[in-house]
């Protein structure tokens, strides 16, 4: 076994022969493939690691940093909308779990609801930070505003209708983009680290309560304190339908536009 220091690294320790003779001191147990092997299993996923360090580049250089109970407020009001559409996926029988056939040819074992599974609650944490990405970053101040036209998307994809990915940050070129970019790693990180809670409050019903909005985003992430608790309306704010519906007839028009220069 691996012995660890106070800080939680492995530490080196020698080894009794198989006689039970103490065994030479230049003769450690940790090698340098084990010491790799821990670190690699103590890290956060590759994903997350690269998109953590192109968001630090880019709020350097940009000079304005993620509000992190700004971001904390967005995914848990992504959980709250994803709740809210759950109705729309049709993947939501009972699990049979751990049976085998009888002499009848017929599965018997524990029958658990889908409300209470396992599959549901991580069939809807998977879609927090997806729903994420249809926020964007307001000019001024912490606030995030959320595009219609992608919330809607989001929801005929969840529905079978289309099958149309949300467009996704590769590069953080803008301030938008490096905030975006930053929103999504924050989001990813609180998933990661806070699934089994986040499981609890949806089995409890409580996730899009202001009591689960606090159990995540003041207790356990520590992003916020009461005071930002109270600002989750300052924070999160959905685009007005005239805006989404005002993009439609420019992208008509510029149709048209195109359509007249092939014919000269």
């Amino acid at each position: 076994r691996l012995c660890r220091n106070a800080d939680g690294a492995p530490q080196a320790r020698s080894v009794g022969s198989r006689d039970g003779a103490e065994a030479a001191p230049h003769q450690p147990l940790v090698t340098r493939r084990a010491l790799t092997l821990y670190k690699v299993a103590m890290a956060p996923s590759a994903a997350l690691l690269r998109a953590a360090a192109m968001a630090f580049v880019g709020i350097v250089a940009s000079g304005r940093e993620l509000d992190k109970c700004a971001a904390c407020h967005v995914a848990m009001t992504s959980l709250e909308r994803v709740l809210a559409l759950e109705h729309l996926d049709e993947d939501k029988t009972d699990i049979l779990a751990g049976g085998r056939l009888d002499s009848k040819g017929e599965r018997q074992g524990k029958v658990v609801k889908y409300e209470a599974s396992e599959f549901r609650t991580s069939h809807l944490i998977d879609q927090i930070c997806e729903y994420a990405l249809t926020y964007r970053p307001s000019k001024e101040g912490p606030r995030w505003r959320q595009n219609a036209t992608l919330a809607k998307r989001f929801e005929t994809n969840l529905a079978g209708k289309t099958k149309r990915p949300l467009p996704k940050i590769s590069k953080a070129t803008t301030e938008s983009e490096v905030l975006r970019l930053g929103l999504l790693s924050h989001c990813g990180m609180l998933v990661e680290e806070h699934e089994e809670l986040l499981a609890e409050l949806i089995v409890a019903g409580t996730a899009a309560s202001a009591d689960g909005r606090a159990a995540i985003c003041r207790d356990a992430a520590r992003c916020c304190d009461d005071e930002g608790l109270a600002r989750a309306d300052t924070y999160v704010e959905d685009e007005p339908a005239e805006d989404a519906a005002a993009d439609a007839p420019r992208k008509r028009k510029k149709k048209k536009r195109s359509a007249k220069k092939r014919e000269l």
